[in-house]
């Protein structure tokens, strides 16, 4: 056995190990392997590693912090109070709150007795928390009080229903444990395998119906290693970490990297980003988030700039452009690039070694144990080295399936999106549904809007299909112009139609394009791109009917 497993086995439940060709992936990236383990041996790791009295998180909203020893004993008293509530290995705990200590003792806790935790978003209305919870059916619905004007009590119990009310648990925001009573410790239960399902969570529903994802324990916990270690955090990093815990973000890249790194994750309640500057010029070390909190980030820099010499790491998804304005403009000079999901944890990283362009330039390599296979989407036929196909994924960070529907089978994920894959590097081609086909011809969205965003009067650009009598669907793209753009809009909108029209081929220029002030944003901070659609063939249908007064 490779001596570094070995070292590390010994610390591991008897079964645990490594997938095909883990170490060596592992091993050429420069990163320390993990093997299959559950949250309590990380936890028993992490104390070992890091000690009691290491910080993990801190929340300066409710001026607290976290140890792994708080965690390691709070959890434990969390758990016997689920088992004194009712809850067995195998039932569900919902939990509504912001980011706060009650998210890392429930999560922890809830596992440590084989139950299943799903966070709720806490910007969805009664109806929509009714849709989650008709298909979750929880033993117990925890919600935080106290998170602004939102009534959370009341607005939980009329998505239960009377019928249901008495599943609701209160808890004031910034406890660690709520109202539940512990009573005794009763911890007397087989401890869960680290491959069952301790995770659910909720897709944001960009292109469907949200759907209740179900993530083991061992494989969570290898998502949040490896992007940790791609992005190279350790003990002595600080990171501002704004992810909301109903979102992998938060859950994974938050929560359970803090156990695997010791990072000491700064986590507020809610993003503000003048706020989230201060924070980090008191010495943050890094900063993660999609590319709509950058864009926050970077706007609030430029409001009010100031040095920000702690801060060096991050972890951004987004085209070369937005990555090398963060890393030039705030300083961050090992940004790198990550690709994941919820239904497959971290696909792909970059790492602070790579050459540029390959760092903020492409997804990154696959983390290591992901087995990637690129296919043809029409044949299912592998396509050759570094040509455009669906991205299909096996391995430990897989999902196990979607809740209430039949476990994924041995062929693996099917993730619909389009990517390049030269055995390297992956780079981003789209989504199937992406794809657009004017007269029969194939149109991919993204390589469209990269040719956008390379124009100096562009800020943000996003390409649809709209609907055409005679070719079934045309491009058409709504922009964000930049200053410069914006001082004369009419001109900038003729002169990059008339740009598109002269570089790109005939099918693939935009038909029309539309300036908009702001872009519709899912709670996940990807487009909201159906409604950016709907918006788009509702403002042309108004041009359309519309007479000179």
């Amino acid at each position: 056995m490779n001596p570094v497993a070995s070292t590390l086995s010994r610390h591991q439940p008897a079964g645990a190990g490594f997938a095909e060709g883990e170490l060596t992936q592992a091993h050429r990236l420069g990163l320390r392997p993990m093997p299959r383990q559950g949250y309590a041996e990380a936890l028993a790791d992490a104390e070992r590693r890091f000690g009691a009295d290491h910080v993990l998180y801190e929340f300066p909203d409710e001026h607290s912090q976290l140890t792994v020893g708080d965690l390691i004993e709070l959890s434990a008293d969390f758990a016997s109070a689920l088992r004194n509530a009712g809850l067995a290995r195998g039932d569900s705990l919902a939990v509504w709150s912001p980011p706060s200590p009650l998210w890392p003792v429930a999560m922890l806790g809830a596992a440590r007795i084989g139950a299943r935790i799903c966070g709720l978003n806490t910007r969805l209305r009664a109806g929509e928390l009714a849709q989650v919870l008709g298909a979750l059916q929880p033993r117990l619905v925890l919600a935080a009080t106290g998170f602004f004007d939102i009534d959370s009590a009341g607005l939980l119990r009329e998505a239960l229903g009377p019928e249901n009310a008495e599943l609701l648990v209160t808890a004031p925001l910034g406890t660690r444990l709520g109202n539940l009573t512990a009573g005794e410790r009763d911890l007397d239960v087989p401890a869960p395998h680290h491959d069952e399902v301790s995770l659910i969570q909720f897709t944001s529903g960009s292109t469907s119906t949200p759907k209740g994802v179900l993530i083991t324990q061992s494989g969570s916990l290898a998502a949040a290693h490896y992007g940790a270690e791609c992005l190279g955090i350790g003990p002595d990093d600080r990171m501002y970490s704004p992810l909301p815990f109903f979102h992998i973000g938060g859950t994974i890249s938050t929560c359970l990297a803090a156990i695997t790194s010791g990072c000491t994750m700064v986590i507020p309640r809610r993003f503000d980003a003048a706020a989230a500057l201060q924070e980090i010029e008191r010495g943050c070390t890094a900063f993660q988030g999609h590319g709509a909190l950058w864009r926050m980030l970077l706007d609030a820099y430029r409001t009010a700039p100031r040095p920000l010499p702690s801060l060096r790491r991050g972890w951004a998804s987004g085209d070369h452009g937005s990555l090398q304005e963060i890393q030039d403009t705030l300083g961050v000079s090992e940004l790198v690039n990550m690709f994941g999901s919820s239904e497959a944890g971290t696909i792909a990283c970059t790492v602070r070694t790579d050459p540029e362009p390959v760092r903020l330039g492409t997804l990154g390599h696959p983390t290591p144990g992901t087995r990637v296979r690129v296919l043809d989407p029409e044949t299912d036929v592998p396509v050759a080295p570094g040509e455009i196909g669906e991205l299909w994924l096996s391995g430990p960070m897989v999902m196990r399936g979607y809740l209430g529907s039949p476990p994924l089978g041995p062929e693996g994920l099917r993730t619909g999106d389009l990517v390049r894959f030269d055995g390297d590097v992956l780079r981003y081609a789209g989504r199937i549904d992406d794809r657009l086909k004017p007269g029969g011809e194939n149109v991919s969205v993204a390589e469209v809007e990269s040719f956008l965003r390379d124009d100096p009067l562009i800020e943000e650009a996003i390409v649809v299909g709209i609907p055409d009598r005679r070719l079934g669907e045309i491009p058409a793209a709504v922009v964000q112009l930049t200053r410069e753009g914006a001082d004369d809009q009419r001109a900038a909108i003729t002169r990059i139609a008339t740009r598109c029209r002269r570089e790109l081929a005939g099918f693939k220029a935009p038909r029309t394009v539309q300036a908009v002030d702001t872009i519709p944003m899912l709670d996940s901070g990807k487009v909201d791109r159906r409604r950016v659609r709907q918006e788009l063939i509702d403002r042309l249908d108004r041009s359309a009917t519309e007479t000179p007064g």
